[in-house]
């Protein structure tokens, strides 16, 4: 073997070395980007499994915020302490409402069980006209 054949030759296996290397950095950055594919789709899986849970819980509290007023009044001054973005509040503004009227004829109601039966009857008409 001559001097340039064998120049050459060391030539050859060097650029076969950095093509096997780079063969092989591309198959890595194709098994990175398949991992970092599968990340997100278990993140985006996530997410909706504790979206669900947020929906569940959330219809149970209302569902006894209606029923109760202790629970009504709780989840209103919640709501109010809680809430700050304004796209937020317009969302619950109703609801709060709704839970506060709750709270009040509660009230209401206890505040007239002491009274004579025409107090009662004039506070319903009141309430209720």
């Amino acid at each position: 073997m001559t001097l340039e054949h064998l120049k050459l030759s060391k030539l050859n296996q060097g650029i076969y070395m950095t093509s096997d290397i780079d063969e092989r950095i591309a198959k890595k950055k194709q098994a990175i980007a398949r991992q970092q594919d599968e990340i997100a789709r278990l993140k985006k899986q996530k997410e909706k499994q504790d979206n669900g849970m947020k929906y569940v819980v959330a219809g149970a509290v209302l569902v006894e915020a209606k029923r109760e007023p202790k629970i009504a009044k709780w989840l209103a001054d919640t709501l109010e302490k809680n809430t700050t973005r304004e796209a937020d509040k317009k969302r619950v503004i109703g609801l709060i409402g709704e839970l506060r009227k709750i709270v009040a004829n509660a009230e209401l109601a206890k505040s007239s069980q002491g009274h004579t039966p025409v107090q009662q009857n004039y506070n319903q008409r009141v309430n209720h006209g």
